[in-house]
């Protein structure tokens, strides 16, 4: 597992989130979904979640390349709390490659 931070101008006091997992059996970016959902709803609640402006989650192969990536550009406004249901939640994710 790798992640990191970064800033934006256009974000002022807010932070970029990417997260770059190793998942075995990962076949699409679909298939990240339920645990970018995890994730997402771990990190609100924490001190870094509450200055996330965007969250970044992708799969990555053995030479860490994005096999698959997903995100959700509008962290801030999404609760993450499970409402209305979980396969809506996972529906906010954009995929971005894979």
């Amino acid at each position: 597992m790798t992640g990191g931070v970064s800033q934006d101008k256009t974000e002022p006091g807010l932070v970029g989130v990417a997260i770059g997992l190793c998942v075995k059996g990962s076949s699409s970016a679909d298939a990240l979904r339920p645990i970018a959902t995890t994730i997402a709803t771990a990190l609100k609640s924490t001190e870094l979640g509450e200055r996330t402006y965007a969250l970044f989650v992708s799969d990555l192969s053995d030479a860490y390349r994005d096999q698959a990536k997903i995100k959700d550009a509008d962290y801030q406004e999404h609760q993450w709390n499970g409402k209305p249901s979980a396969t809506a939640e996972q529906a906010r994710w954009q995929v971005v490659s894979g």
